[in-house]
């Protein structure tokens, strides 16, 4: 049996980090969509937050701090 065959440490990368990445890649452009979430420390949480709302994501060439979002980074390559 092996012992260990993979292991991962864990690591999390900053959107600005992710974008640095997919440039040294090569992409020509790089877009990042962010969605704020809601407040995790609010006790008025308690239903379930789903898709079925309107789902806003909106470019953004900065970010600030939030804390709950999601985000899509998308790197295009023009071929």
């Amino acid at each position: 049996m092996l012992r260990h065959a993979f292991t991962y440490h864990w690591r999390l990368w900053s959107i600005p980090e992710i974008k640095d990445c997919l440039d040294e890649a090569g992409f020509k452009s790089i877009h990042v969509w962010i969605r704020e979430m809601p407040n995790t420390q609010s006790s008025g949480n308690a239903k379930e937050y789903n898709a079925n709302r309107d789902v806003k994501y909106e470019e953004s060439q900065r970010f600030n701090q939030g804390d709950a979002w999601n985000a899509y980074v998308v790197g295009v390559a023009n071929t």
